[in-house]
């Protein structure tokens, strides 16, 4: 079963998760207060991990390109905010998708700045 945005963000906004944690060949974890909960699915793929970076055309690019990457994700009709952290180790790729609060950004596309050297 591949993994839907949709449910994925759903899933956090009603749940109560703070974060959401995807990896490679691991279900995803989900941030509840101080702990974390494994989600009932089979292990994620590179492709489900990789799936919020094909929100916007030049995500996966600049991550192909720099292995790390931050962006701001506003999400359905009570526009809650998400920042999402995604970073390549290896051969695995591993995301981050932590809510914020209400205003906290405009959810424009933000690369963050890798220091170089």
């Amino acid at each position: 079963m591949a993994l839907s945005l949709d449910r994925l963000f759903e899933t956090i906004v009603n749940q109560g998760v703070s974060e959401a944690w995807l990896v490679e060949g691991k279900p995803p974890l989900f941030r509840v207060g101080d702990t974390l909960h494994e989600g009932v699915m089979p292990p994620l793929t590179r492709t489900d991990v990789e799936l919020p970076l094909t929100l916007k055309p030049h995500w996966l690019a600049a991550f192909k390109q720099r292995r790390l990457v931050e962006y701001s994700i506003v999400y359905g009709e009570a526009l809650t905010h998400f920042r999402l952290t995604m970073v390549k180790v290896g051969r695995s790729s591993l995301a981050l998708i932590r809510r914020e609060a209400a205003g906290a950004d405009d959810g424009a596309a933000h690369p963050s700045r890798v220091p170089s050297g």
